[in-house]
């Protein structure tokens, strides 16, 4: 009897050492949490590099970086537009209407205003020529200091012209510019054919224009603001800046 309990207090103490010295076993264990490491980093790492790729391709798409490009080549046209106004600026002495009220033909208007060129006289009931002296005696036929001259009425009804006194070449003799004051009160008549004779900004020499001045120079025709020597193309001509939108005078 004592034998048999020595026998059976033998085994379980056998069985109980093969259980905590297993190899098998704690390799077994020691394998899974390593799997399970492993498994972890694999699967930690493999989704949160994923989001990461695509947090960093939310940040700079293909879109997102051609988007960044027309938002540059927007700067580089605004750029670009105003490196076209400062290389063709308004004429010296201008002053440019409210860019909202500033006009090159009637299209840049509403229907409740018109567009009117650079010094437009602007009317509203239309005047008929007068005739206030003789221009076959222009140097005697007005007061002295005057000269009998025959022009348009302001804001003439049509193209007859009338006859004005206005100031003698000798009472303004600024008038006459480069050209010599006659005895006659009439400004010596200039051709710009001749030399040294020149015509203003925006003007050339063309005497044979039907809108020449005495001196034979018309306003130059454009298609462009580039046309003109400086300020804008207005109605096809070149003035010394746009023209306005203005309603109509009553």
């Amino acid at each position: 009897m004592v034998r048999s309990r020595s026998v059976v207090l033998l085994w379980a103490f056998g069985v109980a050492s093969w259980c905590a010295c297993d190899p098998g076993g704690g390799g077994s264990k020691g394998g899974d949490t390593s799997a399970d490491a492993g498994g972890e980093v694999v699967a930690d790492t493999g989704p949160d590099s994923v989001s990461d790729a695509d947090a960093a391709g939310d940040a700079d798409t293909s879109e997102d970086l051609a988007s960044d490009g027309d938002a540059a080549g927007d700067g580089g046209d605004a750029a670009g537009d105003a490196a076209g106004d400062a290389d063709h600026p308004y004429c010296p002495g201008f002053s440019p209407p409210p860019l909202a009220d500033s006009c090159r033909s009637e299209a840049d208007c509403d229907g409740l205003t018109f567009c009117r060129y650079p010094g437009q006289q602007v009317c509203g009931i239309c005047r008929h020529p007068e005739n206030n002296c003789d221009i076959a005696s222009p140097s005697t036929s007005c007061g002295e200091g005057q000269v009998c001259v025959s022009r348009l009425p302001f804001c003439a009804c049509s193209s007859e012209e009338g006859t004005y006194c206005e100031l003698s070449c000798a009472a303004n003799p600024s008038s006459c510019g480069t050209a010599a004051c006659l005895p006659s009160g009439f400004c010596a008549p200039e051709s710009c054919l001749d030399d040294g004779v020149d015509c203003p900004t925006n003007f050339v020499c063309s005497p044979q224009s039907a809108s020449a001045d005495a001196k034979g120079c018309a306003r130059r025709t454009c298609a462009t603001d580039a046309a003109c020597d400086c300020g804008a193309c207005v109605f096809g001509r070149c003035y010394e800046g746009p023209g306005i939108c203005s309603p109509p005078v009553p």
